[in-house]
């Protein structure tokens, strides 16, 4: 799978998609701002391409990114995916016949399977983001509203208002673990949780 990523020339900045880290309110950020050009937000743009970042690299551009705590990741795409969306639109079938499992059998069938090799809400962050080859930042989901604020003054845009889209479930991700399904996505995620530097309750450092 290839990076999904959104180029916007006039500003020269380049944001690499990350499922399930704040992509729709980074897409609302950018729509407000004028650099996408139709909704619904992740439906295909003119200005959308579909490449790896080593092809038509733009060494000027700031290219970044949003990160989020992997259990946190896990738990939002078992909500939305196996729950929130199920009849709607957005259904996916590779995610509907978990519509009626747990949250320990849903951590426990996916603890079995390459979730690299499912789709990219369940991909390692770290791979969606071309292993950070030529990112110059990656905002932290915990940590939104400050670090977008960042990604517009570093392309010299405003915000003065900063969107929280899309919002899965008003539970706390840590309701959703017990000790095992803890250690599941520990194992699942490890290389991210290394990189990125989070434990279960947020940040390592």
């Amino acid at each position: 799978m290839k990076p999904v990523i959104y180029t916007c020339n006039p500003k020269k900045y380049i944001y690499i998609k990350n499922p399930k880290a704040a992509c729709s309110s980074v897409l609302q950020v950018m729509f407000d701002w004028g650099h996408i050009n139709r909704k619904p937000l992740h439906s295909d743009q003119k200005n959308q391409a579909e490449k790896w970042m080593e092809e038509d690299f733009k060494f000027d551009y700031f290219k970044f990114s949003f990160v989020r705590n992997p259990w946190s990741r896990f738990a939002s795409l078992f909500q939305d995916k196996t729950k929130n969306v199920i009849g709607t639109k957005w259904e996916m079938r590779r995610w509907k016949k978990y519509k009626n499992h747990s949250f320990e059998q849903f951590a426990r069938e996916l603890s079995n399977k390459n979730v690299n090799a499912m789709d990219r809400h369940s991909r390692s962050q770290h791979l969606n983001l071309n292993r950070l080859k030529g990112l110059d930042f990656y905002g932290r989901v915990e940590e939104f509203d400050r670090d977008i604020h960042h990604v517009a003054k570093t392309i010299g845009m405003d915000l003065s208002k900063v969107p929280w889209k899309n919002k899965t479930s008003t539970r706390s991700y840590r309701e959703y673990y017990n000790k095992e399904t803890i250690e599941i996505v520990a194992d699942i995620y490890r290389k991210d949780i290394e990189i990125f530097g989070y434990d279960f309750d947020g940040e390592k450092w």
